[in-house]
């Protein structure tokens, strides 16, 4: 019997990460162009097709008004206008995840559990959005995860950081387009990761300090 495959997703605002994991084995990135961070940007060209990656940030040199570099950071705007078409918000996310379900393919991978990560603060609106891109991408039904619960289990159990049952730890995400910040605590039954507390801005991440530091230098 073959071994289940599982894989998670973490879409990120600038870079997105797929680590795939094989019975017992220890977790690996997908490597995109050779490398394990894959552009989240997506290029829709003349004949409607998108492009993802850094075929898509080579493609936006000629025409930069096709080009959405932040497809998360639009969850809320429903479409896109790139070029002269506006396209579905859930369509430029399944873009990104369509093309790690063909890397994994390529990869001899058929992931029987994708579980793919989120922001703790979103709602069932932007779960939704998320859910129905993974569908549209070929992932078929997925587990979302807030992203504050992953970070807390890979350093449990990845890491192999000592916490107590009943413990609590914060976790400080400055992104490239969102600050989160949440505290979790862990189950004294089952030893699971729940958020008690989160907050952050969806205006203030990386980008935004980048913008500021051109701005600055003129």
């Amino acid at each position: 019997m073959a071994t289940p495959v599982r894989m998670a997703v973490d879409l990120g605002t600038t870079h997105t990460v797929a680590i795939v994991a094989r019975g017992d084995q220890r977790p690996r990135p997908l490597l995109f162009d050779g490398s394990p961070l894959l552009p989240s940007g997506v290029f829709l060209d003349a004949d409607g097709t998108l492009h993802t990656g850094r075929d898509a940030q080579r493609l936006a040199g000629a025409d930069p008004a096709r080009y959405e570099p932040h497809p998360k950071r639009r969850i809320d705007e429903g479409s896109v206008l790139l070029g002269e078409r506006e396209i579905p918000v859930e369509r430029l996310l399944a873009a990104g995840l369509r093309r790690i379900a063909e890397e994994a393919a390529g990869s001899g991978l058929r992931p029987a559990e994708v579980t793919v990560t989120h922001p703790a603060d979103w709602g069932p609106a932007r779960r939704a959005v998320l859910e129905r891109a993974a569908a549209d991408a070929g992932l078929g039904e997925v587990e979302l995860l807030p992203e504050p619960v992953a970070a807390a289990a890979y350093c449990t159990g990845e890491l192999g950081e000592e916490l107590p049952e009943g413990g609590a730890v914060a976790v400080f995400d400055f992104g490239g387009g969102t600050l989160d910040v949440a505290v979790l605590r862990r189950g004294a039954d089952d030893g699971d990761w729940r958020p008690v507390a989160v907050g952050g801005l969806d205006d203030l991440g990386g980008l935004d300090i980048d913008e500021l530091l051109v701005a600055h230098l003129g």
